[in-house]
C-alpha cells in the first residue's frame, strides 16, 4: 500500500482520489492534508481518520514535515500548481498533478524538468487517455485498423450550463486569476491528439472569441445578480436558482458546502455564481477551433464551444484503410474499414462513472506505477507537456491571428539553466542583489560580491538574463583559535516574477557542493528559516545580548573617537589578537572596512575605537539605525575593560536611545557587564555543517585541549547520529538536534553537569551577524 498526502480538497480531491483511497483502502491512504476551508479540511481528514497533527490549512505547514509519505496529490487551482509541486518534489515526494500542470509553458518544463532531474514520478492527470472508450481507439490505431491515420476531427461540447457554471460565474472564468479555456478545458483533448497521431507538432492555428457571455447580450433590466428580482427569471435557462438547486452534487459543492436549498440560495444571492451571465467578468472564449499539423503529415480539426446540449465528446478518425467515429456519452464506437461492407459497432458500459471511467484508470495505473515503477504504456511526461505546449500555441495563435510553428515557439521558451557567474554576467548579477535588498549592494560586499569571487556566485538564468542567485565567500573561523572552515552565505536572491519555483533552493545545494568540493565543512547563512530551514541549516547560537540605555560619566584614562586610516595597523593588530574570530587578510580587512562603512539611507555604519594615550587598544564596527534610535554593535576587537566602560560614551556619542551589545557566552567581557540587562541570544544567522568527518577532524585540537580526548561521531542512516567521548554518548535524531546542541542554545537540553560534552559544547564561535559576509 501506498500513502499520499492531498494538497487541495476541493471536487477532485475529495469526490476523485479520496473517494478511489476509500474503495480501495489496500492500495492508498492518504495520511496528511493541506486545504484552506476549515469544513473540507475536517471532513476530508473524518473521511481518512487524519491524526489532527497531520491537518493544515497551508501546504507550507504540510511540506514543512518533510517526506512523510510517497507521493503527493496537488489539487489546488490551476495557477497554484507550480510551488506546491516544486516544493513537494525538493522534499522527496512523487506527484500527482491535477491538470494543467501549471499556467505558462516556462512553468510547465520547469516542473518537468524538476521531476527528471530528481529522478521523481510526475503524473499528469490526463484522465481521458484511461477512459474504455478511447484507449479503444488507441488499441485500434496501434493495431493498424485503419491503416495510416491521416486525419481527425474532434468535438468537446461543453454544454451551455457547463459553459456557464465553470467558464461565465466559475473559477475559469477570468484567464488572468485561472488560463485560457483552451488549457483549463482542453489540455484533456489536446494530450489525446498528441496521444493518437504520435508525431512532433509542426503549426498551429486557432480561431475563438467571446460572443455571447457579455453586456451587450444582457437583456434588458437584467441585474446583477439573478435573485436581485430579475424579470426573466422564468425564460432564463441560466437563472441561477433554477440551475443550482436542480444541478448534481458537483455543482452544488462549487457553490457553497452547505447544500441544502437554503444554504443554496443564501450563497447564491450576492456569491459568484449567482451572478448574470451575462455581467460577471469573464473573458475566456466561448468557442474555438484549432487546426493541427503534425511533423508526420497528421492533420487536426478540434472545436470547443459551449453552445450544444450536450456535454460530452465526439470523434472521427479518419486513415488509408478506413475511418472510426465515436460518442463519449453513449460510449459507443464504430470501427468501418474501406474493405468491409458494415461497421463494427461496439459498446463500452457505463459511461456516467467518473469522466467515462477514466478516473478510476488513472488512479488504478497511478498505483501501479508508484509500486512497480511501470510507467505503463499510458502515462509520458514529455507527450503531457506537449499537450499543454499545444494549448499555448493555440491561445497565440488566436490573439495574433497567426500560424504558430511549435519549433519557433518553443524556442522562446528555454529551460532554467544554472552554473557560476561568467564575466559577462556580472552586473546583471550585481542588479539583481541591488535590486533585491539594497543600492550599491557591490560596494558594500566587496568579498562576496566582488568580481574575483564570480566563481563562487552561483546564478539560474532564464532567456539569457539572470533570475536567481546564491553567493558565498570562504573563510575560516577561529574557535578558541583553532581553524575551521567556513562558507559565509548571502545575498541570496530571486527575480520576483520567477520566486517561488525553487531556484534559490537548487543554487543552494549547487553552492554546497561547490564549497564542499574547496575542503570547507560549514556554511554560515546570513537568514534563518523558510528555505534555509528546508535547506537543512539551522538558527542557532550561545551568545548573552545586552541593552544599555544608561548615558553615566565614567571617570577613565581613555576616549573614544571614530576610526581614522591611520588606525589601521593598529586596529589589524587587535583583530588578530583575538582567539574567535574570521581569519581575514589585511587585504580582506581593508575591503571590510571599506564596504561596512558605506552608508545607506537611515541607516549608518561607523566604526569607533577607543584610545589610552596615544595608543589605539580597542574597536567596535557599528550599525546605527536613525528609525528605531538603536545602535547594535557588530564586532569588537581589543581591551574587553575599556570596552565595557566606554558602551554608554557610545550612545552619548551618536545621539541614540539604546546600545544593543551581543557577546559570546566564554567572552571575558561579561565580568564587566553585569549591571546592565541581559538575556541569551542567538546567531540571528544559520549554520550547516556540510562535511561533518571533516568538522569533527577540525576540532579535534580543540576538544583535546578542553576535555583531553577525541571525539567520534557515528550515523546510521534513517536513525541519526551519535557523538561519543570516552563512554559518554548523546544521541540526536536529525541534524537540526545535532546543530543546536553544537552551537547552542542549551535552553532545553538535559545534559548533565558532569557530561564531558559541557567542556566542549556549545562552541565558542564569534557573533556573526551580518560580519559572515566576509
Amino acid at each position: 500500500m501506498i500513502e499520499a498526502v492531498l494538497i487541495g480538497a476541493g471536487a477532485r480531491g475529495i469526490g476523485v482520489y479520496g473517494a478511489y483511497a476509500l474503495i480501495h483502502p489496500n492500495d492508498i491512504k492518504f495520511v496528511a492534508v493541506a486545504e484552506p476551508d476549515p469544513m473540507r479540511r475536517a471532513y476530508f481528514s473524518m473521511q481518512h481518520d487524519i491524526l489532527p497533527n497531520r491537518q493544515f490549512s497551508d501546504y507550507d505547514e504540510l511540506l514543512d514535515l518533510g517526506r512523510i509519505a510517497d507521493c503527493c496529490f496537488i489539487c489546488t487551482q490551476d495557477h497554484m500548481h507550480v510551488e506546491p509541486a516544486m516544493m513537494a518534489m525538493a522534499v522527496g515526494y512523487h506527484i500527482f498533478l491535477e491538470k494543467p500542470m501549471a499556467v505558462s509553458v516556462e512553468d510547465c518544463v520547469l516542473l518537468v524538468k524538476e521531476a527528471e532531474t530528481r529522478n521523481l514520478k510526475l503524473m499528469i492527470a490526463h484522465v481521458l487517455r484511461y477512459t474504455p472508450f478511447f484507449s479503444q481507439i488507441k488499441d485500434w490505431l496501434d493495431a493498424g485498423k485503419i491503416g495510416r491515420l491521416m486525419s481527425i476531427q474532434h468535438n468537446e461540447n461543453v454544454s451551455f450550463w457547463h459553459q456557464a457554471h465553470s467558464y461565465v460565474r466559475g473559477n475559469w472564468r477570468n484567464d488572468a486569476t485561472s488560463s485560457p479555456m483552451i488549457l483549463a478545458k482542453s489540455c484533456h483533448d489536446l494530450d489525446l491528439m498528441v496521444y493518437f497521431a504520435q508525431s512532433e507538432v509542426s503549426e498551429v492555428a486557432s480561431f475563438g472569441d467571446l460572443s455571447y457571455f457579455t453586456r451587450a447580450n444582457c437583456p434588458d433590466h437584467a441585474p446583477d445578480f439573478c435573485m436581485d428580482g430579475c424579470p426573466h427569471q422564468d425564460s432564463c435557462v441560466y437563472y441561477a436558482p433554477k440551475v443550482y438547486t436542480n444541478g448534481p452534487i458537483w455543482m452544488k459543492l462549487a457553490v457553497s458546502n452547505d447544500m441544502s436549498e437554503s444554504g443554496l440560495l443564501a450563497a447564491l444571492r450576492h456569491g459568484p455564481y449567482g451572478r448574470c451571465v451575462y455581467q460577471t467578468d469573464n473573458n475566456v472564449v466561448d468557442h474555438q477551433v484549432v487546426i493541427i499539423r503534425f511533423q508526420n503529415e497528421v492533420t487536426v480539426s478540434f472545436t470547443m464551444t459551449g453552445f450544444t446540449t450536450e456535454n460530452t465528446r465526439t470523434i472521427k478518425l479518419m486513415g488509408t484503410e478506413g475511418q472510426i467515429r465515436g460518442h463519449l456519452d453513449k460510449n459507443e464506437l464504430e470501427l468501418w474499414r474501406f474493405d468491409t461492407p458494415e461497421p463494427e459497432v461496439i459498446q463500452l458500459g457505463n459511461a456516467d462513472l467518473m469522466h467515462g471511467g477514466g478516473d478510476i484508470g488513472i488512479m488504478d495505473d497511478f498505483v501501479q506505477y508508484m509500486i512497480s515503477d511501470d510507467p505503463g504504456k499510458r502515462t509520458n511526461l514529455q507527450e503531457a507537456l506537449k499537450s499543454h505546449v499545444l494549448a499555448f500555441m493555440a491561445e497565440e495563435s488566436r490573439r495574433t491571428k497567426s500560424v504558430v510553428s511549435y519549433e519557433t515557439f518553443m524556442s522562446r521558451y528555454q529551460v532554467a539553466t544554472s552554473g557560476v557567474v561568467h564575466e559577462h554576467q556580472y552586473y546583471q548579477a550585481i542588479e539583481l542583489a541591488s535590486k533585491t535588498f539594497q543600492e550599491d549592494m557591490r560596494h558594500r560586499f566587496l568579498l562576496l560580491l566582488g568580481q574575483a569571487n564570480m566563481k563562487r556566485m552561483h546564478q539560474m538564468t532564464v532567456h539569457g538574463k539572470i533570475r536567481a542567485l546564491v553567493n558565498y565567500y570562504p573563510s575560516t573561523l577561529l574557535v578558541d583559535r583553532h581553524p575551521v572552515k567556513v562558507a559565509s552565505i548571502g545575498a541570496v536572491c530571486t527575480e520576483e516574477a520567477y520566486r517561488k519555483r525553487n531556484f534559490a533552493s537548487k543554487l543552494l545545494v549547487e553552492a554546497e557542493d561547490h564549497a564542499r568540493s574547496e575542503g570547507i565543512s560549514l556554511l554560515i547563512i546570513s537568514g534563518y528559516g523558510g528555505i534555509y530551514e528546508r535547506f537543512g541549516a539551522t538558527r542557532v547560537g550561545d551568545l548573552i545580548g545586552y541593552q544599555i540605555h544608561t548615558q553615566p560619566w565614567t571617570d577613565h584614562s581613555y576616549y573614544l573617537r571614530e576610526y581614522r586610516p591611520s588606525d589601521f595597523d593598529k586596529v589589524y593588530r587587535l583583530f588578530l589578537d583575538e582567539s574567535l574570530r574570521f581569519e581575514r587578510s589585511e587585504e580582506e580587512f581593508q575591503s571590510l572596512l571599506k564596504g561596512q562603512m558605506h552608508p545607506l539611507s537611515l541607516v549608518e555604519f561607523a566604526m569607533d575605537v577607543i584610545v589610552e594615550g596615544e595608543e589605539v587598544i580597542a574597536y567596535a564596527f557599528l550599525r546605527i539605525d536613525l528609525i528605531k534610535h538603536e545602535i547594535l554593535v557588530r564586532e569588537y576587537g581589543g581591551q574587553r575593560k575599556a570596552i565595557s566602560e566606554i558602551l554608554p560614551t557610545i550612545l552619548l556619542h551618536h545621539d541614540q536611545e539604546v546600545l544593543l551589545f551581543p557577546a559570546p557566552r566564554t567572552d571575558e567581557i561579561h565580568t564587566y557587564l553585569k549591571a546592565y540587562p541581559s538575556e541569551p541570544t542567538d546567531q540571528h544567522a544559520s549554520f550547516k555543517v556540510i562535511d561533518w568527518g571533516r568538522f569533527i577532524q577540525e576540532l579535534s585540537p580543540y576538544i583535546r585541549n578542553t576535555q583531553g580526548s577525541d571525539m567520534k561521531m557515528t550515523f546510521a542512516k534513517d536513525h541519526g547520529f551519535t557523538l561519543s567521548i570516552g563512554s559518554s554518548c548523546v544521541h540526536f535524531s536529525n541534524q537540526h538536534a545535532l546543530h543546536r546542541f553544537v552551537f547552542g542554545p542549551w535552553d532545553d537540553l538535559d545534559i548533565p553537569e558532569t557530561s564531558p560534552f559541557r567542556s566542549v559544547f556549545p562552541l565558542p564561535i564569534v557573533w556573526t551577524h551580518n560580519l559572515n559576509y566576509q
